[in-house]
């Protein structure tokens, strides 16, 4: 059992580079009638890049086996994978969510594991990424992309520690900020401030009033210890799976469902996983 990876030219550039800006822009799901006010949530702006390098690389699983002296021969496509994305992806990562079914399918047919279809897989790509990759890393394109994921995953972080320091959900921060940290709602901000000084001087009150009796009257803030952090990342990441197998271009070729897969890839930012 081995892999082959072919060389082919795509008729078409690739037109779905990234965005050149991200922008703060009110939230599209979100009920306008919120007494919060509104929630602030951002998105892809500007003109994308071009793509014009029509480069993309078609992997496969072969089998060769002799049976009754004559060489029989089983071969199974996995995926068509361009230029830019090979650039940008874990390559592991992606198959695993994208093609997970279908390396699956390929071993069962091949009577060998599913780590080792993937490990074939992620061994013939990788040399090809290391060798694209300083070439894309050169392009602007590829500096626009780093700069949006640090904004995202701070704004990711921003929400998080929000939360934490006064006791609230991360979305109410999307009610006080926007994506670059610019207050949008300082009534409300004002609210959760003083509402969380409140909480604070009331438990520390409790606390030390029932000192004879340790714990009576004291409550840990629901969001200062999470013992299941890990069993949620792990389902967080099992729901991104299944989104993108749904949605991922590669598996249905239209703009709805590119559409579909940005939304996919900005929750997946934002989540950290």
């Amino acid at each position: 059992m081995y892999a082959v990876v072919q060389q082919v030219q795509l008729r078409k550039p690739n037109k779905y580079g990234e965005h050149r800006e991200i922008v703060a822009a009110p939230h599209r799901f979100h009920p306008k009638d919120d007494p919060r006010g509104i929630r602030y949530d951002w998105e892809y702006a500007g003109e994308r890049y071009e793509r014009p390098i029509k480069t993309a690389y078609k992997i496969s699983i072969h089998e060769s086996t002799r049976v009754n002296g004559e060489v029989v021969k089983r071969q199974f496509s996995v995926a068509t994978v361009n230029y830019y994305l090979l650039a940008a992806i874990d390559i592991r990562d992606y198959f695993e969510e994208v093609f997970n079914e279908k390396i699956d399918g390929i071993a069962e047919n091949l009577g060998a594991s599913y780590t080792d279809v993937l490990n074939l897989i992620v061994d013939k790509l990788t040399p090809l990424q290391q060798r694209i990759q300083p070439e894309f890393e050169k392009t602007e394109e590829y500096a626009v992309i780093k700069r949006h994921g640090q904004i995202i995953r701070e704004y990711g972080h921003k929400k998080s520690q929000f939360a934490k320091d006064y006791n609230v959900h991360e979305e109410d921060y999307e009610f006080c900020y926007d994506i670059f940290g610019n207050v949008v709602n300082q009534e409300y901000l004002d609210k959760i401030i003083a509402r969380s000084k409140t909480t604070k001087k009331e438990q520390n009150s409790g606390y030390y009033s029932n000192h004879g009796n340790p714990g009576a009257g004291y409550a840990i803030p629901p969001n200062l210890f999470n013992a299941n952090a890990d069993d949620e990342k792990k389902y967080r990441k099992e729901f991104i799976k299944v989104l993108a197998k749904a949605f991922h271009p590669d598996l249905n070729p239209d703009d709805e469902a590119t559409k579909k897969m940005q939304l996919i890839t900005k929750i997946k930012a934002e989540w950290g996983v």
